[in-house]
Protein backbone atom coordinates (compact mmCIF):
# COMPACT_ATOMS: atom_id res chain seq x y z
CA UNK A 1 0.00 0.00 0.00
CA UNK A 2 1.37 3.37 -1.09
CA UNK A 3 0.67 6.67 0.71
CA UNK A 4 1.97 10.22 0.64
CA UNK A 5 0.81 13.74 1.42
CA UNK A 6 0.64 15.90 -1.71
CA UNK A 7 0.73 12.77 -3.89
CA UNK A 8 -2.07 11.06 -5.80
CA UNK A 9 -2.16 7.59 -7.40
CA UNK A 10 -4.19 7.59 -10.65
CA UNK A 11 -4.57 3.77 -10.76
CA UNK A 12 -5.05 3.28 -7.05
CA UNK A 13 -2.73 3.15 -4.05
CA UNK A 14 -2.17 -0.63 -3.92
CA UNK A 15 -0.16 -3.05 -6.03
CA UNK A 16 0.58 -6.82 -5.90
CA UNK A 17 4.12 -8.16 -6.18
CA UNK A 18 5.09 -10.16 -9.27
CA UNK A 19 7.09 -13.40 -9.44
CA UNK A 20 10.22 -11.46 -8.62
CA UNK A 21 8.60 -9.80 -5.59
CA UNK A 22 8.36 -6.38 -7.26
CA UNK A 23 5.32 -4.09 -7.04
CA UNK A 24 4.77 -0.70 -8.69
CA UNK A 25 2.19 2.10 -8.94
CA UNK A 26 1.99 5.35 -10.91
CA UNK A 27 2.11 8.49 -8.76
CA UNK A 28 1.83 12.23 -9.38
CA UNK A 29 2.33 15.29 -7.18
CA UNK A 30 -0.78 17.34 -6.38
CA UNK A 31 1.21 20.17 -4.78
CA UNK A 32 4.61 21.72 -5.33
CA UNK A 33 7.62 20.88 -3.17
CA UNK A 34 9.25 17.83 -1.57
CA UNK A 35 7.04 14.83 -0.76
CA UNK A 36 7.63 11.49 0.97
CA UNK A 37 5.85 8.38 -0.31
CA UNK A 38 5.73 5.22 1.77
CA UNK A 39 5.11 1.65 0.61
CA UNK A 40 3.80 -0.53 3.45
CA UNK A 41 3.28 -4.30 3.68
CA UNK A 42 1.11 -5.85 6.35
CA UNK A 43 3.26 -7.55 9.00
CA UNK A 44 6.41 -5.65 7.97
CA UNK A 45 7.36 -3.02 10.52
CA UNK A 46 9.41 -0.64 8.37
CA UNK A 47 7.90 0.67 5.10
CA UNK A 48 9.86 1.56 2.00
CA UNK A 49 10.25 5.32 1.56
CA UNK A 50 10.48 7.44 -1.60
CA UNK A 51 11.45 11.14 -1.80
CA UNK A 52 9.75 12.95 -4.69
CA UNK A 53 9.42 16.59 -5.78
CA UNK A 54 6.43 18.36 -7.32
CA UNK A 55 7.14 21.27 -9.66
CA UNK A 56 4.65 23.77 -11.10
CA UNK A 57 5.38 23.21 -14.76
CA UNK A 58 4.59 25.64 -17.58
CA UNK A 59 1.95 28.36 -17.09
CA UNK A 60 -1.37 27.65 -18.80
CA UNK A 61 -3.62 30.47 -17.58
CA UNK A 62 -3.64 33.90 -15.97
CA UNK A 63 -6.70 35.27 -14.18
CA UNK A 64 -7.75 38.25 -12.06
CA UNK A 65 -7.69 37.67 -8.31
CA UNK A 66 -8.60 41.18 -7.11
CA UNK A 67 -8.33 44.89 -7.93
CA UNK A 68 -10.79 45.20 -10.82
CA UNK A 69 -13.66 47.71 -10.76
CA UNK A 70 -11.86 50.49 -8.86
CA UNK A 71 -12.07 54.28 -9.28
CA UNK A 72 -9.39 56.84 -8.51
CA UNK A 73 -8.71 60.50 -9.20
CA UNK A 74 -6.40 61.06 -12.15
CA UNK A 75 -2.78 60.96 -10.96
CA UNK A 76 -3.49 59.00 -7.76
CA UNK A 77 -3.07 55.26 -7.16
CA UNK A 78 -6.03 52.91 -7.07
CA UNK A 79 -6.66 51.86 -3.48
CA UNK A 80 -5.73 48.22 -4.08
CA UNK A 81 -3.09 46.67 -6.35
CA UNK A 82 -4.08 44.70 -9.44
CA UNK A 83 -3.56 41.02 -8.52
CA UNK A 84 -3.50 38.01 -10.88
CA UNK A 85 -2.78 34.31 -10.44
CA UNK A 86 -0.84 32.20 -12.95
CA UNK A 87 -1.63 28.46 -12.98
CA UNK A 88 -0.44 25.38 -14.84
CA UNK A 89 -2.69 22.99 -16.74
CA UNK A 90 -3.53 21.19 -13.48
CA UNK A 91 -4.70 24.40 -11.83
CA UNK A 92 -1.62 24.76 -9.62
CA UNK A 93 -0.09 28.21 -9.12
CA UNK A 94 3.23 28.71 -10.89
CA UNK A 95 5.96 30.76 -9.21
CA UNK A 96 8.68 32.85 -10.84
CA UNK A 97 6.62 33.84 -13.89
CA UNK A 98 6.86 37.39 -15.27
CA UNK A 99 3.50 39.10 -15.79
CA UNK A 100 3.32 42.20 -18.01
CA UNK A 101 0.61 44.80 -17.36
CA UNK A 102 -0.63 47.31 -19.96
CA UNK A 103 -3.48 49.79 -20.35
CA UNK A 104 -4.29 53.02 -22.20
CA UNK A 105 -4.88 55.90 -19.79
CA UNK A 106 -3.15 53.94 -17.01
CA UNK A 107 0.36 54.29 -15.59
CA UNK A 108 2.32 51.94 -13.33
CA UNK A 109 4.56 53.79 -10.83
CA UNK A 110 6.78 50.75 -10.13
CA UNK A 111 7.06 49.52 -13.71
CA UNK A 112 4.86 47.36 -15.92
CA UNK A 113 6.01 43.86 -14.82
CA UNK A 114 5.65 41.71 -11.72
CA UNK A 115 6.87 38.18 -10.86
CA UNK A 116 4.59 35.52 -9.38
CA UNK A 117 5.20 34.36 -5.81
CA UNK A 118 5.08 30.81 -4.43
CA UNK A 119 1.29 30.77 -4.79
CA UNK A 120 1.41 31.95 -8.40
CA UNK A 121 0.18 35.45 -7.55
CA UNK A 122 1.57 38.69 -8.99
CA UNK A 123 0.46 42.23 -8.18
CA UNK A 124 1.15 45.74 -9.42
CA UNK A 125 0.18 49.26 -8.33
CA UNK A 126 -1.61 51.31 -11.01
CA UNK A 127 -3.08 54.80 -11.38
CA UNK A 128 -5.28 56.50 -14.02
CA UNK A 129 -3.70 59.21 -16.16
CA UNK A 130 -6.97 60.23 -17.87
CA UNK A 131 -10.64 60.26 -16.89
CA UNK A 132 -13.09 57.60 -17.99
CA UNK A 133 -13.21 53.82 -18.17
CA UNK A 134 -9.94 51.97 -18.83
CA UNK A 135 -9.02 48.34 -19.51
CA UNK A 136 -5.81 46.90 -18.06
CA UNK A 137 -4.47 43.59 -19.33
CA UNK A 138 -2.03 41.23 -17.57
CA UNK A 139 -0.16 39.04 -20.06
CA UNK A 140 2.04 35.95 -19.57
CA UNK A 141 4.33 34.65 -22.30
CA UNK A 142 2.94 31.43 -23.77
CA UNK A 143 -0.57 32.01 -22.39
CA UNK A 144 -3.03 33.03 -25.09
CA UNK A 145 -5.67 34.88 -23.08
CA UNK A 146 -4.60 37.72 -20.76
CA UNK A 147 -6.34 38.66 -17.53
CA UNK A 148 -8.42 41.83 -17.87
CA UNK A 149 -9.22 44.58 -15.34
CA UNK A 150 -11.74 47.43 -15.76
CA UNK A 151 -10.83 50.62 -13.90
CA UNK A 152 -12.11 54.22 -13.86
CA UNK A 153 -10.28 57.54 -13.71
CA UNK A 154 -12.17 60.49 -12.24
CA UNK A 155 -11.42 64.20 -12.46
CA UNK A 156 -10.05 66.13 -9.54
CA UNK A 157 -12.47 68.44 -7.75
CA UNK A 158 -15.93 68.18 -6.22
CA UNK A 159 -18.55 66.03 -7.92
CA UNK A 160 -22.00 67.22 -8.93
CA UNK A 161 -24.87 65.77 -6.88
CA UNK A 162 -27.95 67.01 -8.75
CA UNK A 163 -29.58 69.59 -11.03
CA UNK A 164 -32.86 71.18 -9.95
CA UNK A 165 -35.51 73.20 -11.77
CA UNK A 166 -36.65 76.60 -10.50
CA UNK A 167 -40.12 76.30 -9.00
CA UNK A 168 -41.25 79.76 -10.16
CA UNK A 169 -39.48 80.71 -13.37
CA UNK A 170 -39.31 77.17 -14.60
CA UNK A 171 -36.69 77.55 -17.31
CA UNK A 172 -34.21 78.31 -14.52
CA UNK A 173 -31.91 75.54 -13.27
CA UNK A 174 -29.42 75.18 -10.42
CA UNK A 175 -26.49 72.78 -10.07
CA UNK A 176 -25.61 71.28 -6.69
CA UNK A 177 -22.31 69.75 -5.53
CA UNK A 178 -21.73 66.95 -3.04
CA UNK A 179 -19.68 69.36 -0.90
CA UNK A 180 -18.35 72.91 -0.94
CA UNK A 181 -16.43 73.96 -4.06
CA UNK A 182 -12.63 74.14 -3.63
CA UNK A 183 -10.45 77.24 -3.88
CA UNK A 184 -10.94 78.74 -7.32
CA UNK A 185 -14.44 77.26 -7.62
CA UNK A 186 -15.73 74.12 -9.30
CA UNK A 187 -16.55 74.19 -13.01
CA UNK A 188 -19.66 72.26 -14.05
CA UNK A 189 -19.90 71.51 -17.77
CA UNK A 190 -23.44 71.89 -19.11
CA UNK A 191 -25.36 70.65 -22.15
CA UNK A 192 -28.98 70.34 -23.24
CA UNK A 193 -30.84 67.79 -25.32
CA UNK A 194 -32.55 70.59 -27.27
CA UNK A 195 -31.29 74.15 -27.09
CA UNK A 196 -34.36 75.35 -28.98
CA UNK A 197 -36.41 74.40 -25.90
CA UNK A 198 -33.97 74.97 -23.03
CA UNK A 199 -30.80 77.01 -23.51
CA UNK A 200 -27.85 76.49 -21.14
CA UNK A 201 -24.35 78.01 -21.24
CA UNK A 202 -21.38 75.72 -21.87
CA UNK A 203 -20.46 75.76 -18.18
CA UNK A 204 -21.05 77.41 -14.84
CA UNK A 205 -18.60 77.85 -11.96
CA UNK A 206 -19.76 77.16 -8.43
CA UNK A 207 -17.86 79.73 -6.29
CA UNK A 208 -15.31 78.54 -3.73
CA UNK A 209 -17.04 77.51 -0.52
CA UNK A 210 -20.48 77.31 -2.15
CA UNK A 211 -22.39 74.10 -2.86
CA UNK A 212 -24.66 75.35 -5.66
CA UNK A 213 -25.01 77.91 -8.44
CA UNK A 214 -27.72 79.02 -10.87
CA UNK A 215 -26.81 77.99 -14.39
CA UNK A 216 -28.21 80.98 -16.26
CA UNK A 217 -30.43 78.71 -18.36
CA UNK A 218 -33.20 80.30 -20.43
CA UNK A 219 -36.05 79.38 -22.71
CA UNK A 220 -34.73 78.32 -26.09
CA UNK A 221 -35.41 79.91 -29.45
CA UNK A 222 -38.43 77.63 -30.02
CA UNK A 223 -40.58 80.20 -28.29
CA UNK A 224 -43.88 79.40 -29.95
CA UNK A 225 -47.07 81.27 -30.66
CA UNK A 226 -49.14 79.19 -28.25
CA UNK A 227 -48.25 78.78 -24.57
CA UNK A 228 -47.46 75.12 -24.00
CA UNK A 229 -45.06 72.86 -22.12
CA UNK A 230 -42.11 71.22 -23.83
CA UNK A 231 -39.58 68.69 -22.50
CA UNK A 232 -35.79 68.94 -22.50
CA UNK A 233 -32.95 67.25 -20.61
CA UNK A 234 -30.12 69.26 -19.05
CA UNK A 235 -26.83 67.47 -18.29
CA UNK A 236 -24.14 68.61 -15.87
CA UNK A 237 -20.66 67.09 -15.40
CA UNK A 238 -18.24 67.85 -12.56
CA UNK A 239 -15.25 65.83 -11.31
CA UNK A 240 -16.11 63.04 -13.72
CA UNK A 241 -19.66 62.62 -12.36
CA UNK A 242 -22.67 63.17 -14.64
CA UNK A 243 -26.16 64.19 -13.53
CA UNK A 244 -29.23 64.91 -15.65
CA UNK A 245 -32.53 66.71 -15.21
CA UNK A 246 -35.46 66.04 -17.53
CA UNK A 247 -37.65 69.09 -17.22
CA UNK A 248 -41.05 70.16 -18.49
CA UNK A 249 -40.67 73.78 -19.56
CA UNK A 250 -43.89 75.83 -19.70
CA UNK A 251 -43.40 78.42 -22.43
CA UNK A 252 -44.01 81.94 -21.21
CA UNK A 253 -47.42 83.44 -20.56
CA UNK A 254 -48.53 86.71 -18.92
CA UNK A 255 -48.85 87.71 -15.30
CA UNK A 256 -49.58 91.45 -15.53
CA UNK A 257 -50.09 94.43 -17.87
CA UNK A 258 -50.52 97.75 -16.06
CA UNK A 259 -50.65 101.05 -17.98
CA UNK A 260 -51.37 104.38 -16.30
CA UNK A 261 -55.11 104.88 -15.98
CA UNK A 262 -55.18 108.10 -18.06
CA UNK A 263 -53.03 110.18 -20.36
CA UNK A 264 -53.34 113.44 -22.25
CA UNK A 265 -53.50 112.78 -25.97
CA UNK A 266 -50.17 113.33 -27.68
CA UNK A 267 -48.23 112.42 -24.52
CA UNK A 268 -46.50 109.16 -23.65
CA UNK A 269 -48.51 106.57 -21.74
CA UNK A 270 -46.39 104.67 -19.24
CA UNK A 271 -46.90 100.95 -18.53
CA UNK A 272 -45.21 97.82 -17.31
CA UNK A 273 -45.70 94.14 -18.08
CA UNK A 274 -44.71 90.92 -16.34
CA UNK A 275 -44.55 87.34 -17.59
CA UNK A 276 -45.65 84.19 -15.82
CA UNK A 277 -43.52 81.06 -15.40
CA UNK A 278 -40.43 82.04 -17.36
CA UNK A 279 -37.90 84.67 -18.25
CA UNK A 280 -37.70 85.83 -21.86
CA UNK A 281 -35.95 83.41 -24.22
CA UNK A 282 -32.66 83.65 -26.06
CA UNK A 283 -32.85 86.70 -28.32
CA UNK A 284 -35.61 88.26 -26.22
CA UNK A 285 -39.39 87.91 -26.23
CA UNK A 286 -41.38 90.04 -28.66
CA UNK A 287 -44.71 91.50 -27.58
CA UNK A 288 -47.17 94.07 -28.93
CA UNK A 289 -49.71 96.49 -27.50
CA UNK A 290 -52.76 97.21 -29.66
CA UNK A 291 -56.00 99.11 -29.06
CA UNK A 292 -59.59 99.35 -30.20
CA UNK A 293 -58.85 102.97 -31.23
CA UNK A 294 -55.73 102.63 -33.39
CA UNK A 295 -55.96 106.25 -34.52
CA UNK A 296 -55.49 107.31 -30.90
CA UNK A 297 -53.11 104.57 -29.72
CA UNK A 298 -51.68 102.65 -32.68
CA UNK A 299 -50.23 99.14 -32.38
CA UNK A 300 -46.67 99.26 -31.02
CA UNK A 301 -44.01 96.55 -30.67
CA UNK A 302 -41.47 95.83 -27.93
CA UNK A 303 -38.91 93.20 -26.95
CA UNK A 304 -38.55 91.85 -23.43
CA UNK A 305 -34.77 91.31 -23.03
CA UNK A 306 -33.53 87.72 -22.75
CA UNK A 307 -33.54 86.48 -19.18
CA UNK A 308 -35.94 89.16 -17.89
CA UNK A 309 -39.42 88.50 -16.55
CA UNK A 310 -40.77 92.05 -16.62
CA UNK A 311 -40.53 95.31 -18.53
CA UNK A 312 -40.76 98.45 -16.39
CA UNK A 313 -40.77 102.08 -17.53
CA UNK A 314 -42.11 101.41 -21.01
CA UNK A 315 -44.15 104.00 -22.93
CA UNK A 316 -46.88 104.00 -25.54
CA UNK A 317 -47.18 106.81 -28.08
CA UNK A 318 -50.63 108.46 -28.16
CA UNK A 319 -52.28 110.91 -30.51
CA UNK A 320 -54.32 114.00 -29.63
CA UNK A 321 -58.07 113.83 -29.11
CA UNK A 322 -60.81 116.47 -28.99
CA UNK A 323 -62.89 114.65 -26.41
CA UNK A 324 -62.05 112.27 -23.61
CA UNK A 325 -62.03 108.74 -24.99
CA UNK A 326 -61.91 105.36 -23.29
CA UNK A 327 -59.44 103.10 -25.07
CA UNK A 328 -59.19 99.35 -24.54
CA UNK A 329 -55.62 98.07 -24.79
CA UNK A 330 -54.44 94.50 -25.44
CA UNK A 331 -50.90 93.28 -24.76
CA UNK A 332 -50.02 90.11 -26.70
CA UNK A 333 -47.04 88.01 -25.63
CA UNK A 334 -46.29 84.55 -26.99
CA UNK A 335 -49.94 84.05 -27.93
CA UNK A 336 -51.23 85.11 -24.50
CA UNK A 337 -53.17 88.37 -24.07
CA UNK A 338 -53.87 90.79 -21.23
CA UNK A 339 -56.31 93.68 -21.42
CA UNK A 340 -56.41 97.10 -19.77
CA UNK A 341 -58.45 100.30 -20.11
CA UNK A 342 -57.14 103.88 -20.21
CA UNK A 343 -58.71 107.28 -20.68
CA UNK A 344 -57.18 109.63 -23.23
CA UNK A 345 -58.00 113.28 -22.53
CA UNK A 346 -57.74 116.42 -24.72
Amino acid sequence: TYAGTGITFPSGATAVTNSSGNASVTARPSTKGAHTVTASVSGVGTPASFSETGTAGAPASVAVVSGSGQSATVGTNFTNPLVVVVKNSSGVGVSGITVTYAGTGITFPSGTTAVTNSSGNASLVARPSTTGSHTVTATVSGVGTPASFTETGTAAGVAISSITQDSVYQSGTTVHLVSAAPTGGQVVTLSTSDSSIEYVPASVTVPAGATSAETGSLLGSLWGQTPTSKTATVTGIAAGVTKTLTMSVPFASLHAFAPNSSVQGGQLLGFYMETAFNAAPVGGGAYTVSSDHPTIIPTQSYTLPAGQVNDFGKNLTTNTVTTSTTVNLTLTYNGATWGATVTVTP
